[in-house]
């Protein structure tokens, strides 16, 4: 899972504001330095894999998770909003599967069963690595999570 520099800035400084931390305080709840936090406010970097999860897992309502892009299914279940591909029914039909199958196995990890949450987690890493990758290799540019 990643977010846009633009969306980290707001949501980072929102979420530690509502924390009522300071940066180093906040950093070492996230398990990183308090400059990576600086970075993250003003949107020279953005959390990714691990410490995003973390942020997530501080927030404390739908209202702040929802400015790092996360919203509730109907279950209020956390899950991903899916950005809108157009143009490719086979993109736009694979991008649909894969969202489905990590809400599924979100899901069953939230429900307590450990194996999805490893699947989940290994997912993620792997996400997170391969996407870094091929923005890295401009295949991504001036993207940004609705």
């Amino acid at each position: 899972m990643q977010i846009s520099t633009e969306i980290s800035k707001v949501a980072v400084l929102s979420l530690r504001t509502r924390l009522g931390m300071t940066q180093d305080e906040f950093a070492d709840e996230v398990g990183c330095s308090s400059s990576s936090v600086g970075h993250w406010e003003a949107g020279r970097a953005a959390p990714r894999g691990r410490r995003l999860r973390k942020l997530l897992d501080l927030c404390p309502d739908d209202k702040t998770r929802a400015l790092f892009g996360i919203g509730n299914s109907e279950s209020g279940i956390p899950v991903a909003k899916a950005q809108q591909v157009k143009g490719d029914a086979e993109l736009e039909r694979l991008f649909s599967d894969a969202v489905t199958g990590l809400n599924i196995i979100y899901e069953a990890a939230a429900a307590g069963h450990d194996a999805a949450r490893e699947v989940l987690a290994d997912l993620a890493d792997k996400l997170t690595t391969r996407s870094g990758d091929w923005q890295a290799m401009k295949y991504i540019t001036n993207r940004k999570l609705k």
